[in-house]
């Protein structure tokens, strides 16, 4: 049974994610030269065990993988060409059952295990002792959990999870505003992508502050800032589909211009609330009002992508080549210490696209669709 498994789990797990796994190993040993990928790797788990930062964050890339593998076994499990698996695996005995999902899983989550258990060896040959116990209770919980869930899953086919539970209770009691309805659409149904853009804008923004090591300087925060909101213009450019195709009504209610301008901004400042947090914390002991800045910057220059998407003409690559434009125009007065203009010059002009093209717009039917 261990090796049909293999086959319809695994082998396909690392067939489908062959690009992947090739970018992941140029990555972690193409870039650095085959003399030195000893003392990369050595440093790079060393950083990751003294470093509570970079031990979070090494965490939260290794629960991203795991729910890809987890996302992965229910994918194929609730595949027409699988439903046998139903009526086969579901005869076993629940013992030997969670071991063979235990085998499945330990197969496609093996990359993160291997690293972190070298992790693990190294924190305890430095007398890391507390981050040991992290490293092995957080892969006793990724490879248990997922196995439980499987096993329910063959058990009771159909089974609501506690999570989609959750989620029904909270449509029926709680009442989202408007400016929330996209925020909430990337929490429950885009999960994936607005977790990868907040992980990968939070590691620009922890590497932007470890080059200041030698002095604070409120241009470098900026620019890693604009290089953060640049990765947001994907779920920017997403906006624009899940507005024509869910919230196209809203329209013809009876909401003033600048109403409707304030709820775009709430979104996007709702959005970039994780980055806020770090530019706050990162930037108080150095100055006290240069967080508003940071906020009011990002706050900003969402918006104003947004606003471009009023013309319907504008698609993917045309809309990066715009974004891209202003990314380059922005770093420069970044550069000159023309930052305050640059927001107000932002606040301007996303408000004159919106009111001009707000009422005027109408979505392209292949974009709807």
């Amino acid at each position: 049974m261990i090796a049909i498994l293999s086959k319809i789990f695994i082998q396909r797990f690392y067939a489908r994610n062959t690009g992947f796994f090739f970018l992941l190993f140029y990555l972690l040993f193409g870039i650095v030269p085959g003399g030195q990928l000893v003392s990369y790797h050595y440093g790079l788990i060393t950083g990751i065990v003294s470093t509570t930062g970079f031990l979070l964050l090494a965490l939260g890339l290794w629960l991203l993988y795991n729910l890809k593998c987890i996302g992965h076994v229910l994918s194929t499990m609730s595949a027409k060409e699988y439903s046998f698996l139903y009526q086969t695996i579901g005869t076993v005995a629940a013992p030997r059952q969670r071991r063979n999902w235990c085998m499945v899983h330990l197969g496609i989550y093996a990359p993160v295990l291997v690293y972190s258990s070298i992790a693990a060896v190294v924190a305890g040959f430095k007398g890391y002792y507390g981050v040991v116990a992290v490293l092995l209770g957080f892969n006793v919980l990724m490879c248990l959990l997922p196995v439980f869930v499987y096993h329910r899953l063959i058990q009771q086919p159909g089974a609501v999870f506690f999570y989609h539970r959750w989620i029904q209770w909270f449509n029926r009691r709680v009442h989202k505003p408007l400016s929330l309805y996209y925020i909430y659409e990337l929490a429950t149904s885009r999960t994936r992508t607005l977790l990868i853009v907040k992980v990968l804008s939070c590691v620009i923004l922890i590497a932007t502050f470890s080059f200041m090591e030698d002095g604070y300087d409120i241009r470098v925060v900026l620019t890693g800032l604009l290089v953060s909101l640049l990765l947001h213009s994907i779920l920017v450019f997403e906006h624009r589909h899940f507005d024509d195709q869910y919230l196209a009504f809203t329209r013809h209610l009876p909401i003033p211009l600048w109403k409707r301008y304030g709820m775009l901004c709430i979104t996007y400042s709702c959005l970039l609330l994780p980055e806020f947090g770090l530019l706050i914390v990162h930037t108080l002991p150095y100055n006290s009002w240069h967080w508003l800045l940071l906020v009011a910057f990002g706050a900003s220059l969402l918006p104003l992508f947004r606003c471009l998407l009023y013309f319907p003409r504008l698609d993917q690559d045309r809309y990066l080549r715009w974004v891209f434009l202003v990314f380059c125009v922005l770093l420069f007065m970044t550069l000159g210490y023309l930052y305050s203009w640059a927001i107000v010059g932002m606040q301007v002009a996303a408000f004159v696209l919106f009111a001009g093209r707000y009422y005027k717009y109408e979505p392209v039917y292949e974009q709807v669709q």
